[in-house]
C-alpha cells in the first residue's frame, strides 16, 4: 500500500512471510516503509528481515536479488548473497523523494501481488518539429515512466492528432530509454489536422527496474512544420506487465 511518504506491506491472502528458512507473521497493521534516507530518481529493491524477536522490517538498497537453493529456503526470492532478507517490492522515488503510484508514473511493485497496470501521459502542448530525421517530441516531463520485473511484455501505443502541410508525410515511432522500441508509423497528411494513433504494441524488454517512453517523429521534407498533439484523452497509452 503507497501513501506520499510512507510504503506498507501489508497481510494479502495470508499473513506469513518466509524470511531464512522460518514463518513470521505480519501485524494486520502491516509493516512501514519510511521515505527516510532514501533518494530520488533511484529505484530500489524492497527487503523484509528481522529486526529483533520475530519483528519484520522492512530495507529499501539497490542491491540485486536472487532465488535461493539453501535447504529451507530454496525458491524465495533473496537479496542476492543474504538469506537474511525476503523480496517483496521494488520502488522508485521521484523528484519530490516521495513514493509515487500515478499513471504516468507506476513507480511502485509488489512481488507477491503482481496485476496489470495502465499507464498515461498527455503532452502539455503541441509539440512541432521540422526535422527530417526522428527527433524527441514529447518533454522528459511528459514521459511516461514506469518500473517492471522484466518478465512479461508492456503493451505501449500513443493516440491524439498530427498536424502538417497538406501532401506531407509525417512519421512516429515509440522510444523506449532512448532506443527505438516500435515500427515506423508514417500517415500522409489530406488535411492539415488529422487523427493519428500507434496501436498497443508488444515490447519486451530485456531488464527489469526502471523504463520510460517517448514519442519521436519527423516529416518528409525537414522543411515543413509537423506537430502532434494528445488533445483531449490522448497521449501515451499502455498496459503494464503485472507487478
Amino acid at each position: 500500500v503507497k501513501s506520499t511518504t510512507s510504503l506498507i506491506l501489508t497481510p494479502y491472502n495470508g499473513n506469513q512471510l518466509k524470511i531464512n528458512g522460518i514463518r513470521y507473521p505480519l501485524p494486520a497493521a502491516g509493516v512501514e516503509l519510511p521515505t527516510t534516507s532514501l533518494t530520488s530518481a533511484t529505484t530500489y529493491n524492497v527487503y523484509a528481515f528481522v529486526s529483533a524477536v520475530s519483528v519484520v522490517t522492512l530495507e529499501a538498497t539497490v542491491s540485486a536479488h536472487a532465488t535461493d537453493t539453501a535447504a529451507g529456503n530454496i525458491g524465495v526470492e533473496i537479496k542476492s548473497g543474504d538469506a537474511s532478507r525476503t523480496l517483496v517490492g521494488q520502488i522508485r522515488l521521484n523528484a519530490s523523494v516521495q513514493f509515487s503510484a500515478a499513471v504516468n508514473q507506476r513507480f511502485t511493485l509488489s512481488w507477491f501481488n503482481r496485476r496489470s497496470r495502465r499507464g498515461r501521459s498527455a503532452f502539455g502542448a503541441d509539440r512541432s518539429t521540422t526535422s527530417s530525421t526522428f527527433v524527441q517530441m514529447n518533454t522528459d516531463a511528459e514521459r511516461m515512466e514506469w518500473l517492471t520485473w522484466g518478465t512479461e511484455p508492456d503493451m505501449l501505443g500513443w493516440q491524439g492528432y498530427e498536424y502538417g502541410t497538406i501532401n506531407t508525410t509525417l512519421f512516429a515511432r515509440l522510444y523506449v530509454d532512448g532506443a527505438e522500441a516500435s515500427p515506423g508509423w508514417a500517415e500522409r497528411m489530406t488535411a492539415e489536422s488529422q487523427p493519428f494513433g500507434i496501436g498497443l504494441y508488444a515490447v519486451i524488454l530485456s531488464s527489469e527496474g526502471y523504463h520510460y517512453l517517448d514519442l519521436y517523429g519527423r516529416n518528409s521534407s525537414g522543411g515543413s512544420t509537423a506537430a502532434w498533439s494528445s488533445d483531449v484523452g490522448g497521449g501515451f497509452q499502455a498496459v503494464l506487465s503485472p507487478g
